[in-house]
């Protein structure tokens, strides 16, 4: 979801700590505002009743996980932008994490 809804990840290969961390702080509000009872609905009883409300269960566990999983992602790199504030300013994400694999990556 991070680079669908974040134009400066979505447009260049490499992006700073604090263009990640923009990121992250952005899709934490997303999901702290998320309405886990808007996700699924039904139409003309299709889910049961029943059923909309397993599918309602897991989906606001699944986005309580979710919250947990992006504020300790933002808790690190929020680490990290102090760092490179106190360094010489804000640096590529790859400094610290290395590059991504690329598309014709293979593990061994």
């Amino acid at each position: 979801l991070l680079p669908e809804s974040n134009v400066p990840l979505r447009r260049k290969v490499t992006y700073t700590v604090c263009e990640y961390q923009q990121a992250l702080r952005g899709m934490c509000g997303f999901f702290s505002n998320l309405n886990y009872h808007v996700v699924f609905n039904s139409f003309r009883g299709s889910p049961t009743d029943a059923q909309i409300e397993e599918i309602r269960r897991r989906t606001r566990r699944n986005i309580q996980v979710a919250k947990l999983y992006i504020r300790a992602k933002l808790l690190s790199v929020s680490l990290l932008a102090a760092l490179t504030e106190l360094t010489g300013g804000d640096a590529p994400m790859a400094l610290f994490v290395g590059d991504m694999p690329g598309r014709d990556h293979y593990t061994d």
